[in-house]
């Protein structure tokens, strides 16, 4: 999900990266549908790499280290900048954008990832989380009022059409132009590129129960031999509530999987559940509360 502008800083630091040692350059790549957890697992990524070379990230608010938006390098002109990190720096890409967006937009940097980390969340919970993504973000208007409450949004009856227009188009459909895709074909053509050594493809609700274990794996496909206990002091520093505290309130909802009700009727969740049901039993989205 792009970034809101007052969270826009300058990119001077982009001049100074952390020194990495010639055969601990890697190019990350985490790939996610909006609302799914990227920015989590590619700041904690950043800060298990940025911490085996005793560098702390000394950026100020809205200012990263390694972890960069592929995206925002795209939006503002600066994919030149990549090469500059790359000179002597690891380097973690988040993108929402499909395997061909990136191919078409950023030439190389599929092909050059040293691995590629999918991460996948249920539809339906995605749908509800992108909903109150609009809320925080003020893009929901009626008239002159910009509506930021649920309890309102429901009033004012903007809650039924976005959830049937985010179902019947297998997505959002603001993010097509954006390069993302439906979150069905985004899902789709991301496994199309996930296999084999240099992709991995971890589960939304998985990482919620035992995040430690999944990034394990993150990191042996990287060649480092991280423990749980490393991986569990990044994680404290790049949780969802330390992001949403940066961002602010309301950036990221910290509610488990299934817990869509307020956004989504019983009546909606079923219709959900039909047209996402092969896809849903296909990625094993089926195990969580209200799934």
């Amino acid at each position: 999900m792009p970034e809101q502008p007052h969270t826009t800083r300058d990119w001077s630091h982009l001049r100074d990266p952390p020194p990495f040692p010639p055969g601990e350059r890697r190019l990350v790549l985490v790939a996610s549908y909006p609302r799914s957890g990227s920015n989590w697992i590619a700041r904690t990524i950043e800060a298990v790499l940025l911490g085996r070379i005793g560098w702390t990230n000394p950026q100020a608010r809205g200012r990263r280290g390694i972890y960069h938006d592929l995206d925002r390098f795209i939006s503002t002109g600066r994919l030149g900048e990549i090469e500059t990190w790359r000179a002597s720096s690891s380097l973690v890409l988040k993108t929402h954008r499909t395997p061909d967006a990136i191919r078409r937009d950023a030439p190389g940097v599929l092909g050059d990832a040293a691995l590629r980390v999918g991460i996948l969340r249920s539809p339906i919970d995605v749908m509800a989380s992108v909903f109150r993504f609009l809320l925080w973000s003020g893009s929901l208007i009626r008239g002159d009022e910009t509506v930021r409450d649920i309890g309102r949004a429901v009033e004012l009856g903007l809650v039924g059409p976005f959830v049937e227009s985010f179902i019947e188009s297998r997505g959002h459909p603001a993010f097509e132009s954006m390069g993302f895709g439906s979150w069905s074909s985004h899902a789709a053509s991301w496994s199309g590129v996930l296999g084999g050594a240099d992709g991995v493809r971890l589960l939304y609700r998985d990482l919620k129960r035992d995040a430690p274990g999944g990034l394990s794996g993150v990191f042996d496909r990287l060649g480092l031999a991280v423990s749980r206990e490393e991986i569990g002091r990044a994680l404290a520093g790049a949780s969802p509530e330390r992001i949403g505290a940066q961002f602010g309130d309301g950036f990221v909802n910290t509610a488990t999987d299934g817990s869509h009700a307020d956004v989504v009727s019983p009546a909606q969740h079923e219709r959900a559940l039909s047209v996402f049901a092969e896809e849903i039993g296909r990625y094993g989205l089926g195990e969580g509360r209200g799934l």
